[in-house]
């Protein structure tokens, strides 16, 4: 099973999230990675890499270990509320559709903080 808990920001005008945790693997048969494991890890991978990589964001992002993943988003500078409101928009569907697709391997909690 795979478990991803997302806390949003507590602003209601923006769907941020300051923090993304991700846990677990789902193995199909012959111990490859499922379509759901795979594509969790794509979004989330990509999730990642464009919060490094662009300006304007103060966040820490760990994957320690395979299967674990954590983003604490610590600011946001307001000229890129818009961007990474769609960043996050993108990642929320994507990873709302494979909850719905893939109910027994994806578990995704939301909160407001």
């Amino acid at each position: 099973m795979i478990t991803c808990q997302v806390e949003l920001s507590k602003e209601r005008d923006w769907r941020h999230i300051v923090s993304l945790t991700s846990e677990g693997h789902f193995l199909a048969k012959k111990g490859t990675p499922s379509v759901a494991c795979a594509a969790m890890s794509a979004l989330i991978r990509t999730y990642g890499r464009q919060v490094e990589s662009h300006g304007g964001l103060t966040a820490k992002i760990t994957a320690d270990k395979a299967g674990c993943f954590r983003a604490v988003i610590e600011g946001i500078d307001p000229d890129v509320n818009d961007w990474y409101s769609g960043i996050c928009d993108f990642l929320l569907c994507g990873l709302g559709d494979l909850m719905r697709d893939y109910p027994n391997e994806f578990v995704m909690e939301l909160k407001r903080r």
